[in-house]
């Protein structure tokens, strides 16, 4: 379900405001490590962390030059993409020239939905290195959701669905913070607590769960 703002919705519609979220899939919901991924991890040794982000990956929605400048700011740091791209030429070429130039960035775009949750569940922290512009001005990341079922903690920019989530997710203002965000979030021990809590969210914001608040709403005098 997409992310609406409130103030967007016309003063003249009578019925019931309602935000919506996105939610997690069973596969992170109920994750078990099942040996996914293995091999392609036992080539990944060298690296003292590991970032995760999955989803789409087009030019209009990424910011390229962000994910640069982290790959170069954190060489000792693989940065590992689970995504489907869009196709388009502009998206390629970014691709292209950020897998050439920065050898700890790994772009996978043959992985299941299983296979997603594994390569998240291996990483330390997940990233949503959006633009904050167009079509991201609308949206609530499923990653998010995704991210937080197996206990990872979010850096992100600060497209506006966001600040509902933070904290928990670190939000940066622009390049040098999303930087300096990461790298404390990397640094930052994550204790059985926190990871509990981040489950809690992503529970709050299941298909199961916004049935139920719809529900409710609805049914309210």
């Amino acid at each position: 379900m997409p992310w609406v703002g409130l103030e967007d919705i016309p003063s003249n519609f009578s019925g019931k405001k309602f935000l919506s979220s996105t939610c997690a899939g069973n596969e992170f919901k109920n994750f078990y490590d099942n040996g996914l991924l293995n091999k392609r991890f036992d080539k990944l040794t060298k690296y003292k962390h590991k970032v995760s982000y999955i989803g789409g990956l087009s030019w209009e929605r990424i910011d390229f030059e962000l994910v640069e400048k982290i790959a170069m700011n954190f060489p000792q740091i693989a940065f590992l993409f689970g995504v489907k791209s869009d196709g388009l030429d502009k998206t390629d070429e970014a691709k292209e020239k950020l897998l050439k130039e920065h050898s700890n960035v790994k772009i996978w775009e043959d992985l299941s939905y299983k296979e997603l949750a594994t390569m998240v569940s291996k990483c330390d922290i997940g990233i949503i290195p959006y633009r904050v512009s167009g079509q991201n001005l609308r949206i609530c990341p499923n990653k998010f959701f995704e991210y937080s079922a197996l206990g990872k903690n979010t850096v992100t920019t600060s497209i506006p669905s966001m600040s509902r989530y933070s904290p928990p997710s670190r939000i940066a203002t622009n390049h040098k913070s999303f930087i300096h965000l990461l790298n404390e979030g990397l640094n930052e021990t994550s204790d059985l607590r926190s990871k509990a809590k981040l489950r809690e969210l992503s529970d709050k914001a299941s298909a199961k769960e916004t049935l139920s608040r719809i529900s409710i709403l609805l049914n309210m005098k």
